[in-house]
């Protein structure tokens, strides 16, 4: 068994003779291996395939809509905030001939990528135009939001992001460890952090990315991994945030489970300090790239007054560079505004993309 040692018990009387104990010790010699592999580097690629095109139907994905958006308008409702109504949402909906089109994959690609970080193994997907040979595009890294399998990443996430590629974007998103078959055990505010700094190496290996032109776009717990990842030195050209999470203590307030998972991701700190350490609210100055902070009035979610608004205003006073808009009667993920909202992020990156010289 190439590179596995048998163990035998101390005092095993089951060696003869005076050779017994120099033909244990060479046995383990002859059977380690002798040069073990490397374990692979931080962004090192490991496998890409080809996404299995989801199976769901039009009805489906309308049901799924409905769903969600009474979820929503119940929490809005309990929270005293003014929600679009759901006549409007046939409207904001895809129609039936468009959601089709978007899910042929004929002229953009889904792969599902794994990927080193910290030693795991972890899943990551990637959306890119058919062609890219010879060309070097703007990269998108895109941060998921919710916890566990229920906020993972799928093939027609944001409709495979089909408006970014259209307008020649790679965009990239982690599972985070723990999710979809990723190594390791979900760390929400830190493992996921450095997942998304592994990432950003391994997009640079794919050899079709820009590395002058990187940006950085969040959902609601993936606006706090961006204005950590931003922290911690992501280099972006600029980010965006869709419902962001930017006061971890203000969470707490109103979902106790939060003070764990700070503590958790600052182990040995007080948990009044944990959070105040993870909550962007408390060091706009450290975010040093210019920022589009989207919210809908009718988040019951993560409430727009104490993050989205919030992080505005400190962004404001230290005269950092951002720009801010809340949509009225909207919900956590801009239900109603998902044409507009994703214009204002595209033009967003356009203002601040590089011009390479030919």
């Amino acid at each position: 068994m190439c590179g596995s040692v048998r163990r035998v018990r101390r005092g095993s009387r089951d060696l003869r003779g005076g050779v017994g104990r120099a033909a244990l010790v060479l046995a383990a010699v002859v059977a380690a291996p002798a040069h073990a592999a490397p374990p692979a580097a931080d962004g090192e690629l490991l496998a890409r395939t080809k996404c299995t095109p989801p199976s769901d139907s039009y009805r489906e994905y309308v049901v799924r809509a409905v769903a969600q958006y009474r979820e929503e308008a119940e929490l809005a409702k309990r929270a005293g905030l003014s929600i679009r109504p759901e006549s409007e949402l046939a409207g904001a909906l895809l129609p039936e001939p468009e959601w089709r089109g978007r899910r042929t994959y004929r002229d953009y690609v889904c792969e599902r990528l794994l990927y080193a970080s910290d030693g795991l193994a972890v899943v990551a997907y990637l959306w890119r135009p058919a062609q890219v040979e010879g060309r070097r595009l703007p990269l998108v890294v895109f941060n998921h939001g919710g916890r566990g399998e229920s906020g993972k990443l799928r093939p027609n996430t944001q409709f495979g992001f089909w408006r970014f590629v259209q307008a020649d974007y790679v965009v990239i998103g982690t599972q985070y460890r723990g999710i979809d078959g990723s190594e390791g055990a979900e760390s929400v505010a830190d493992g996921d952090v450095r997942d998304v700094l592994n990432l950003i190496p391994a997009a640079d290996k794919l050899g079709f990315v820009d590395p002058d032109n990187r940006f950085m776009l969040g959902y609601s717990r993936g606006g706090l991994v961006t204005a950590l990842a931003l922290k911690a030195g992501a280099a972006m050209n600029a980010a965006a945030t869709v419902g962001g999470l930017f006061d971890v203590t203000a969470l707490a307030a109103v979902r106790p489970e939060t003070e764990q998972l700070a503590t958790a991701a600052r182990p040995g700190m007080p948990a009044r300090v944990a959070m105040k350490t993870l909550s962007a609210v408390e060091w706009p100055e450290q975010l040093r790239v210019p920022m589009l902070l989207l919210a809908g009035a009718a988040d019951a979610t993560l409430d727009p007054a104490a993050h989205t608004l919030a992080l505005a205003r400190g962004l404001q006073t230290k005269r950092l560079p951002y720009s801010l808009v809340v949509y009225d009667g909207d919900t956590h993920g801009l239900t109603f505004s998902g044409t507009d909202r994703d214009a204002r992020i595209l033009d967003w990156f356009a203002r601040h993309r590089k011009v390479n010289a030919p």
